[in-house]
């Protein structure tokens, strides 16, 4: 794989874990890239590659403030979503506790890390 492409999965996969409350800048986004990937890239570069992934539909929002940085607007579920669904998983019998488990980390993946971590308090 490319590195651009490998840099453009990179990039939608850690703005995936942000909400308006927790945005991201383009340097934090080079900086976690270099970290977890080993890729270094430029911050222009994170930007081009923000707007391309608008223009393809992702639901991403800059901060008023534009130093901010940007955030993803809108996760699959809703916090109140969330908890229900987990909740019915952690309670359904006729599930063993690995697979319950499983399924409550397949449903938290789909939101920010923020939001995780008031789920699991």
């Amino acid at each position: 794989m490319s590195k651009n492409k490998e840099v453009l999965i990179a990039i939608a996969e850690i703005i995936k874990e942000t909400d308006e409350k927790h945005p991201i800048t383009a340097q934090e986004i080079c900086e976690e890239i270099e970290n977890t990937y080993g890729i270094q890239v430029e911050r222009r570069a994170v930007g081009r590659s923000i707007k391309l992934l608008i223009e393809k539909g992702m639901d991403i929002e800059y901060c008023q403030d534009n130093r901010r940085g940007c955030f993803m607007a809108s996760h699959q579920f809703d916090q109140w979503e969330l908890k229900i669904l987990m909740d019915s998983v952690l309670n359904a019998k006729f599930l063993g506790e690995k697979a319950s488990k499983n399924l409550v980390e397949k449903l938290m993946s789909t939101t920010s890390r923020a939001k995780r971590k008031t789920l699991e308090a």
